[in-house]
């Protein structure tokens, strides 16, 4: 769950927190028990922390819709995707990137949280074009010898309140197409 905590959007950190809450808060009471530290002598606290965790997950149901579906759809989709997919926040840091872009930029531990023009350092000619585009969809050369074409997409990202939070950038090989035509 906290390694979950690091990876996931804000509003999903928020549904992870209140599972690690609840979770803690019996192991909590538990432990403050079996210590001897109950405020009433021979009080096993541990059956109102699991009320208390009860009333924090039924918050969390209807408050942080904590069992929505999208984070395992993330996972199963995105992360087997062979397009590479590169979410960036509205100060264009990385705030997540699938496997296949990590190959395509060529990085070998996470970029998360930082910058994409150091990201994508190698393509600075591309980052610097495409810097202040929201949308846009386009065939591009990348690379020396032999070229290879992407057909790179960039689309604006907004929350509820319909303000601009970042872009999400998919890319995708189309050498061989390229070729045939």
């Amino acid at each position: 769950l906290l390694h979950a905590v690091i990876r996931s959007p804000r509003f999903y950190r928020r549904q992870i927190g209140a599972l690690v809450l609840g979770t803690a808060i019996p192991l909590a009471g538990n432990v403050v028990y079996l210590a001897g530290l109950s405020p009433v002598p021979g009080l096993d606290l541990t059956p109102f922390a699991f009320t208390l965790t009860g009333l924090i997950y039924s918050l969390s149901i209807f408050q942080f819709r904590l069992f929505d579906i999208v984070p395992v759809a993330r996972d199963a989709l995105i992360e087997i995707m062979s397009d590479g997919v590169l979410v960036l926040d509205a100060q264009s840091r990385v705030v997540d990137i699938n496997p296949a872009a990590q190959r395509w930029i060529g990085a070998s531990s996470s970029p998360i949280g930082q910058r994409a023009d150091v990201v994508l350092a190698a393509w600075a000619e591309l980052v610097a074009h495409f810097r202040d585009v929201l949308e846009t969809r386009a065939e591009i050369v990348v690379g020396g010898d032999p070229p290879r074409w992407i057909d790179l997409r960039i689309s604006p990202l907004y929350d509820r309140r319909r303000r601009f939070t970042g872009r999400l950038i998919v890319f995708r090989e189309i050498t061989e197409r390229k070729r045939t035509e």
